[in-house]
């Protein structure tokens, strides 16, 4: 060979060596790192999420607590009993006792049908009264501060005379108690 065919050869020898190592050598790493790269952010992003998701667990958690708590307590508000005629004979009582302690005459006492309202079954009475404007301002109260959950949905109030504005009231009011509806299940 030539020495002008050996400088040929060995340029040639060069170029293809550093073809081959850009190709064969730099590209792969360079590719590699990119890769490389992706995954690290994408494993930043995840793990933030992950810390968000936590972070909002733990606020879940402290809400479901204070559901929880905030659940047991309107539950201890609601009429006791297995059942709605027990309940039911419970809200009677309550009402006949509120009645008494506002010094109110009781005229009639009668249970309606309940009605179930989501997971609470409406437990209503209708109360005839005789009763003057203070005691029935007594009664309402003393039915509203109870520690259990009643409500008196419709009211009627009549004057039995109009000439004597002392005289008592004619009242009549529908008053509501609530107690836990019965699982369907627990019925078939």
């Amino acid at each position: 060979m030539t020495p002008r065919e050996k400088r040929l050869v060995a340029v040639a020898a060069v170029v293809a060596l550093g073809w081959g190592g850009t190709t064969f050598g730099i590209r792969p790493l360079i590719a590699a790192r990119e890769r490389t790269r992706n995954e690290i952010e994408t494993a930043r992003f995840e793990l933030a999420q992950a810390r968000r998701t936590l972070m909002r667990s733990d606020r879940v958690e402290r809400q479901l607590a204070v559901a929880t708590a905030e659940g047991r307590r309107m539950r201890s508000r609601l009429l006791p009993g297995e059942g709605v005629s027990i309940a039911g004979a419970e809200l009677g009582k309550l009402v006949n006792s509120a009645a008494k302690q506002a010094d109110v005459e009781l005229k009639s006492n009668k249970a309606k049908d309940p009605v179930v309202v989501g997971d609470l079954t409406s437990i209503p009475t209708e109360i005839h009264l005789e009763l003057t404007v203070e005691s029935l301002v007594d009664l309402l109260y003393r039915l509203e501060t109870h520690q259990r959950a009643l409500q008196v949905s419709s009211i009627s109030i009549r004057q039995r005379n109009r000439r004597t504005p002392d005289e008592k009231l004619d009242v009549r009011m529908t008053v509501h108690g609530f107690t836990a509806s019965p699982d369907p299940e627990e019925g078939s």
